[in-house]
């Protein structure tokens, strides 16, 4: 799916609370740039709410406050917890920001990203082979061999090690599902010894 295409499909999906600021043509709450993530890349929610913080702490989305236009700068941004039985998002991607320790001096305010980055950012993650997200799949099968040309288990790590390694060698956050079926044609070529 075209970048430009996700973000309207975004936009149509899911209505602000009512109230939020109308968020204009040109601008992409952050709500509605997770959901096109998704549209564009195939990812779940928790890898596709991952990636975008991933992104806006280290400066490649920059976010501005709504009614300000103020720049949120990148080191402002709160890590994203995950694991354990709640992987809800935090309420910054959701909306407005709802807590100050989160991102101070920021409470009140709806993160925005204008059209044209969040365009430019999506097309990053856009998989251009068709269904079933292939090119992710062979982007993170590609860097696995590059870190663990002997597999990771002769390294003793476990597939969520190996997710966060092939993640930060790609820029980006990889599900442990994308990995294992980047690496399937592989798997099934091999002998049961040799499996990843």
């Amino acid at each position: 799916m075209k970048p430009s295409n996700a973000i309207d499909q975004a936009k149509a999906s899911f209505k602000l609370p009512e109230k939020e600021p109308l968020v204009g043509p040109e601008e992409v709450a952050l709500r509605h740039l997770w959901h096109a993530l998704e549209l564009v890349s195939g990812m779940d929610d928790v890898s596709a709410m991952q990636t975008i913080n991933d992104a806006l702490r280290s400066g490649h989305l920059v976010a501005r406050a709504h009614s300000s236009g103020a720049s949120i700068p990148s080191p402002t941004w709160p890590r994203v917890r995950t694991g354990g039985g709640n992987n809800a998002p935090r309420g910054w991607l959701m909306g407005v920001i709802h807590f100050d320790h989160d991102l101070p001096g920021f409470m009140g305010e709806l993160p925005v990203v204008s059209r044209k980055l969040a365009e430019s950012w999506l097309s990053i993650y856009k998989s251009t082979a068709g269904p079933g997200r292939p090119v992710l799949s062979h982007d993170a099968a590609e860097a696995y061999r590059k870190l663990y040309p002997n597999g990771h288990k002769a390294d003793g790590l476990s597939w969520k090690e190996v997710a966060r390694s092939v993640g930060e060698s790609l820029g980006h956050t990889v599900s442990i599902k994308t990995i294992k079926r980047g690496l399937e044609p592989e798997k099934q070529a091999k002998t049961p010894e040799k499996m990843y």
